[in-house]
């Protein structure tokens, strides 16, 4: 179906589209109705450069895959602003979210 379709565009685009280009496609993606594209595309978007993600924010959704992906692309960074999102998302209803969130944190080197 489209949901099918747009996951395997979301695939192929990065290594063939510049990130400034990207963000957006991919910002307008993160507000589809289907869970499984949102998620997808949380876990692209969030791989984009910081200055090129614009406001949108996946660790924001409604659904934990989405916000669980968007932690796991920030995996091995260790800048403040990363850190802080590992620790906010350990209050998570979602287990796959806090389980990204402490790997994010062993991987940024916190105890």
């Amino acid at each position: 179906g489209n949901a099918e379709e747009l996951i395997r565009l979301i695939d192929l685009l990065p290594g063939h589209v510049a990130a400034e280009a990207l963000a957006p496609v991919l910002a307008a993606l993160l507000k589809h109705e289907a869970a499984r594209v949102r998620s997808k595309a949380a876990l692209v978007f969030m791989r984009l450069p910081a200055a090129g993600r614009m406001d949108s924010n996946p660790l924001r959704d409604s659904d934990g895959r989405v916000r669980a992906n968007a932690l796991e692309a920030l995996w091995g960074q260790r800048d403040p602003e990363t850190v802080q999102a590992f620790f906010d998302a350990m209050e998570d209803e979602h287990s796959r979210v806090v389980g990204n969130a402490l790997r994010g944190l062993y991987e940024a080197g916190i105890p």
